[in-house]
Parts: C-alpha cells; structure tokens; sequence
C-alpha cells in the first residue's frame, strides 16, 4: 500500500472508467474490445499502488497503440510512493494521470502505423473481357457484431481499395487512359470518419463508418482525362443497419460512360482484364489487436 494514500474511491473509480471506455468495450465511437488490467474499486476501499500500478499499465498499452511510445506524461507508483493529488516533477500525481487520459481519450482514433498491419483479404474481383459500359464489383464486409464492427474502426483499422487494367500491348487511347486513372488514384482508405487517396489522387469525403445509412452513399470519385472525363471510379457504401452497422456493402463501380466522339464512328472498348482488390490495414499490437472481419463477392457482382 502506497504511503499518504488520498486519492479516493470515486476519483479514481472515475479515472478507471474513462481509461475502460477506450480500451474495453466501450459504446458508439468509444472503445477498442480489449481486456483490461484495472478494475473498479469498493466505494470503502483504499487505493493502493497495486491498483494504480495496474491502471497504469492500461494508459501505457493504449498510448503504445496510438504514438508506439510508452508515454512520458506520467510514472508508475511503487508502493513506497506517495499519491499525490498532483506533482509535475515526478509524474505520479492523479492529476498527471488524468491530463494524460484525457489525452489519450482525444486521440482515440489514432494508430501508429507501426501497431498495424496492411493485410490481403483474400477478396477481389477480375472482368475479363472488353467493356464500354457500367461494371461493379460488389463486396460484403461482415462483422462478428456491431461490437466487432466499432472496435474495428474505433481502433483506427481501415477498409482499403486499389484497382488495376493489366493490358500488355494494349495502344487503345480509353484503356490507357483508364489504367493511368487507376493507378494514378493509388490506395483508397474507408476509416471511421473519412474516405480518401493514401498519396494518389482523387476526390474522397468525410464519410466513414460512423457516417453509413441503409442507403448507398458515394464516398469516392476519381475521373478520367481528357475526353475521357465522363468515365469514372466511384466507391459507394452502406450498412445493414443505420446505426453501428456489423455488414458493411461496398459497390466499387467502374463507370465508362464516355460517349462517341466526334469522328469516332463507334464507342471503344476497355481492353485488358481488369482487377478491383480489396485489402485491409488491421490494428495487430501487442496491446491493441481486432479481429478481422470477413470478405465476401456479393453474388451481383459483375467483377467475380
């Protein structure tokens, strides 16, 4: 038992909480699905350097998840320490512990790229033969529950999209332009708040998880050149649910809407087979993992 103990059950019940929050089940936007160290106190009990030790092993694994440092903000108690209520020189106040939760609770969507890891899913989607029309490729992202779904994207793990025309000798003006297009848009990210290029181009949203309706949504556009400007990638999506969805549909639509050009007597074709890929970027940590969630074709799909 810490020496001078202060800090009362209900202080540090609520600190206890706010870490739980993050790094337990939480609820909506909170929470990653992990398990905890710490645990709530009796309201008659004394706080000790054991509990405190413990609560500080929760904020550490958290922290390590978001920056991939164990943090500096605060130090563990020993048990011959003194619990303070505050002491900005050797960081074991409560109120150390407090500023850094709060912290760590404003930054609870972020992931050190090093606590992930980019993954195949084993999901993708070819049409081989030539086409000049509208094309999609069609995929269900299923959760175990919308628990899984929530610590999944609450956790900073994304749903990722990248496409590509293989068309070896090809010369046709529209399939090059498309390949260009498609490679020019680079990796697509869907996180809980957004959709975006990772380093390409293209015109992305504020749409994530957290933002799904039982209705499609574009999140995603990249357009083609020149007199190609009408042909276009677009990623839309919806949940099975409009709140914390656990089947999430991506429709990932290949559009050649160019019409015939003047002096073209006929409309070309896309020539080459042409390749959607679905990958995933999962938090894996020592202190933070979530289960992957499963990939499937939906059977409408024109790219099998």
């Amino acid at each position: 038992m810490a020496v001078g103990d202060i800090i009362t059950a209900a202080r540090y019940n609520n600190l206890q909480s706010r870490v739980a929050t993050i790094m337990g089940n939480g609820s909506g936007d909170e929470g990653y699905g992990q398990s905890l160290n710490s645990s709530q106190v009796a309201v008659s009990e004394k706080v000790t350097a054991t509990h405190m030790s413990l609560l500080f092993d929760d904020i550490a694994a958290g922290r390590i998840h978001q920056t991939n440092t164990s943090p500096n903000e605060i130090v563990l108690i020993a048990q011959t320490d003194l619990i303070e209520d505050s002491n900005a020189i050797n960081k074991k106040g409560v109120a150390q512990y407090e500023g850094l939760t709060t912290t760590f609770e404003n930054e609870r969507f972020s992931i050190d790229v090093n606590q992930g890891t980019v993954e195949a899913t084993g999901t993708q989607g070819q049409y081989t033969t030539q086409w000049n029309t509208q094309l999609a490729h069609i995929v269900n992202v299923t959760f175990t529950d919308s628990d899984h779904a929530r610590h999944f994207f609450n956790s900073g793990s994304e749903v990722r999209f990248s496409a590509n025309i293989n068309a070896p000798g090809i010369t046709e003006a529209k399939t090059i332009d498309w390949a260009t297009m498609l490679v020019n848009m680079q990796t697509i990210k869907f996180d809980y708040t957004e959709t975006a290029s990772i380093g390409g181009t293209g015109t992305g949203s504020s749409l994530g998880y957290f933002d799904l309706t039982t209705s499609y949504q574009a999140v995603f556009d990249k357009a083609g050149t020149g007199q190609y400007t009408e042909n276009h990638y677009i990623i839309e999506v919806k949940g099975n649910t409009a709140v914390n969805p656990n089947i999430i549909t991506f429709k990932i639509n290949f559009n050649d809407d160019d019409p015939t050009d003047p002096g073209t007597p006929t409309d070309e074709f896309v020539q080459g087979t042409l390749t959607s890929v679905i990958t995933q970027f999962r938090a894996t940590g020592v202190n933070v993992s979530v289960p992957t969630p499963t990939y499937a074709n939906d059977v409408s799909s024109d790219l099998t």
